[in-house]
């Protein structure tokens, strides 16, 4: 559990570690810093080995608000590493939201000078890895709510922006886990003045749902559910970023099923199939090809040579900071 302390003049973020069993402390910690506003309390994320990251803000009269990271011992809440992140100058740097990757490293959300702010640091050492933003269509005011894991590695960001005469809108935006680099967004603008994204979430079958609220004048403040298909967000690029081409055939498929994908650009790229759950059940290439039309093949096995059950699999294409999925259904 994390939250914040509020003391006569000055706040404190506050940690604990409870027993599953009979719910007494095990640890906590109190670190000063924080901002009195119990309203952001700040965010948790468990490592890979048990250790606890945490997430909040703090603020300076020379560099405005800042992102704070701690990771906590898991046994004992002793700090393993601490960080401190702002993109520079007097810009506000106001986290809202966290997820650990599939490898365990930090991703924190948020907003920084008026656009989505969404950043990777490395678990081991707290340094920055990567630093990504989205501006919306007029280029005002956009904040990133959300982040999830996507179905096969990449993460999904949400939150609300800014558009062309909409108000604003729930956009959601697919990156590569490793670069940072935008695949695809998809905006919404519903009935009223304002749409926002609070929530998300992945299904089994990798579906993407986005949960939040939309205001309107007659109705107020109303529910808002979003479900995306897989195949819809893969084929929805960023207008910014060139698309590849990703087609399979037969689908579905016994046992073969051929694999057909054009490449606007030379360069490292990764053909890989992955089950529901998001594990690599096989790479098919992974390296250099040149720009233009290729054809691979999968023969419904594994890394180890296994058939693998019938099922509905997800096969992607990406690299360059970009990417595309296809659902490919193995019927026997």
């Amino acid at each position: 559990m994390t939250g914040v302390i509020v003391n006569a003049e000055t706040s404190d973020f506050w940690t604990a570690k409870y027993d599953k069993s009979g719910g007494g402390i095990i640890w906590d910690v109190t670190l000063p810093g924080a901002i009195n506003n119990v309203t952001r309390a700040g965010w948790l994320s468990v490592m890979h080995n048990g250790d606890i990251v945490l997430v909040n803000r703090t603020w300076s009269t020379t560099t405005n608000y800042d992102v704070v990271l701690y990771r906590f011992a898991a046994t004992s809440g002793d700090i393993v590493w601490d960080k401190r992140y702002g993109s520079g100058g007097t810009v506000a740097d106001d986290p809202r939201s966290m997820v650990a990757d599939p490898l365990g490293n930090p991703v924190v959300v948020g907003v920084s000078a008026n656009d989505y702010m969404i950043v990777k640091f490395d678990a081991a050492t707290g340094d920055t890895l990567w630093t990504a933003a989205y501006d919306g269509p007029p280029g005002w005011y956009d904040v990133a709510t959300c982040v999830t894991n996507g179905p096969v590695g990449e993460l999904i960001v949400s939150g609300f922006s800014d558009g062309t005469g909409t108000g604003w809108d729930v956009a959601t935006v697919g990156l590569a886990t490793d670069t940072g680099q935008r695949l695809w967004v998809l905006r919404h603008d519903g009935d009223g003045q304002t749409d926002e994204a609070r929530d998300l979430a992945v299904n089994a079958q990798g579906d993407i749902y986005v949960a939040g609220y939309s205001y309107h004048p007659t109705t107020n403040m109303d529910m808002l559910a979003i479900r995306y298909e897989t195949d819809t967000a893969a084929s929805t690029p960023d207008p910014s970023l060139q698309a590849w081409q990703f087609s399979a055939h037969p689908n579905p498929f016994n046992p073969r099923v051929t694999l057909s994908f054009s490449l606007p650009l030379a360069g490292q790229a990764q053909l890989a199939v992955f089950d529901l759950q998001g594990r690599r059940v096989r790479t098919l290439h992974e390296g250099p090809l040149p720009a233009g039309n290729h054809t691979l093949r999968w023969d419904g096995r594994d890394s180890r040579g296994q058939a693998v059950p019938a099922g509905v699999y997800l096969a992607r294409i990406s690299g360059a900071g970009q990417g595309a999925t296809r659902k490919i259904v193995l019927a026997k």
